[in-house]
């Protein structure tokens, strides 16, 4: 459970107030030490009033000289998106022949569980942040140069590559203003929904082309071409982030599920040990 969201639940508003203050400091403060002390930036963060800032300072704020204010925007959308609607399967269950879902549907990972039915369990927006994560981490150990260029078309990427799986029609529809069919949830593989979404929600982004590409065949094979060479080399590091988050999410299944295990073949030994001395008493 995100704590944070269920916070004020027991918060005073006086006390969310003080919290959201203190963030902003922070944040502002973090603008600052960058360099980057236009208010217009400032204000188009705090306008989407994103909870995790640490997204903000981690990958926009570090690499500020890279944005500009346009992209910083579309990320703070997404990003209000995926927290405001991302409480839902990291896994498309709407399209039996989605890329994805057909994937991890061959995996099994144990006698009982495919890799799809574990991932069912991730929520969109955890899984989308450990894309954000490892997206920048696999850049750096490749071309810190690069990342310092390419950082905004990384971040939007990372952050939009599965904004399709938001698949509750009203909601989609009430966000993006678009004017689909409802049955393109269950004909459509994700990341074509995510392309489509992007085009309408961002159609004056300068690189808007190239994020929907490497969006839409982040499941796919992409040639390596001299025309295709930038959405080649995009598109393989989104693909590499989010198979390691993926990973990632399956590893942390498997230690959780061993933990359990151990927690409760401890309690069968200590009611075995328990009945053994009832026994010994009684004799």
């Amino acid at each position: 459970v995100d704590m944070e969201k269920i916070s004020n639940i027991w918060l005073d508003r006086s006390d969310i107030e003080r919290i959201e203050q203190n963030k902003k400091s922070s944040l502002t403060n973090s603008f600052y030490e960058s360099g980057m002390v236009k208010t217009s930036v400032l204000d188009i963060v705090f306008n989407y009033r994103i909870r995790n800032t640490d997204i903000i300072k981690d990958y926009i704020v570090e690499y500020i000289n890279a944005y500009e204010e346009y992209e910083i925007e579309i990320a703070c959308v997404l990003l209000a998106m995926i927290e405001q609607h991302g409480d839902v399967p990291s896994v498309v269950s709407l399209f039996d022949k989605d890329n994805e879902k057909r994937e991890l549907e061959k995996v099994s990972i144990t006698n009982k569980k495919s890799s799809y039915q574990i991932l069912k369990n991730i929520k969109l927006e955890r899984h989308t942040l450990n894309v954000v994560k490892q997206i920048f981490e696999i850049g750096l150990k490749s071309d810190k140069s690069t990342v310092n260029i390419q950082a905004p078309k990384m971040l939007i990427a990372a952050l939009s590559h599965d904004i399709g799986k938001i698949t509750n029609f009203e909601t989609l529809n009430k966000i993006h203003h678009l004017k689909l069919e409802e049955k393109i949830f269950v004909t459509q593989h994700h990341e074509f929904i995510s392309d489509l979404i992007l085009k309408n929600k961002f159609p004056s982004y300068k690189s808007i082309d190239l994020i929907s590409e490497v969006v839409k065949f982040h499941h796919l094979s992409i040639e390596d071409t001299e025309e295709n060479r930038v959405i080649y080399s995009l598109g393989t590091l989104l693909k590499e982030a989010d198979s390691s988050a993926r990973k990632q999410e399956i590893r942390e299944f498997r230690e959780k599920e061993a933990k359990k295990d151990n927690s409760e073949s401890d309690k069968k030994n200590e009611d075995d040990n328990e009945e053994e001395n009832q026994i010994s008493e009684q004799k």
